[in-house]
């Protein structure tokens, strides 16, 4: 069972604007790892799985990712979909680690999802 699905995209940036920050972005491999065992550690018990929305984008016509250096690891072959909606990206988090489906995936920012990756630069 996930969460609470009530965050869409646009209520991810205002609750990290909320707490003087932005959405968070996954620049490496390390910095996905630390987030996805947070993640594990805190999610409720009756939680299979949660998903977040991060500061990832994808351009629907070509593919790319937005900003061109960030840190992917998809969800399961066939992501990202190609769909003109398709534009944000959230990160699914599966409480065992060894389970397959798990990690990015594209979707529309009118998705709700169960909340958002914020940082605070400094």
């Amino acid at each position: 069972m996930p969460g609470k699905w009530d965050v869409v995209y646009s209520k991810a940036v205002n609750i990290c604007k909320k707490r003087n920050a932005d959405v968070g972005l996954i620049r490496d491999e390390e910095s996905y790892n630390a987030i996805v065992n947070h993640l594990r550690r805190t999610m409720r018990r009756d939680w299979a799985w949660v998903g977040i929305w991060i500061r990832i984008h994808i351009d629907s016509r070509t593919g790319d990712v937005i900003p061109a250096n960030s840190f992917t690891k998809w969800y399961s072959d066939g992501f990202p979909v190609r769909d003109k909606d398709r534009t944000n990206i959230y990160t699914v988090v599966n409480k065992k680690p060894n389970e397959r489906y798990q990690g990015m995936v594209n979707a529309p920012p009118t998705w709700e999802r169960d909340g958002v990756l914020c940082e605070i630069l400094i």
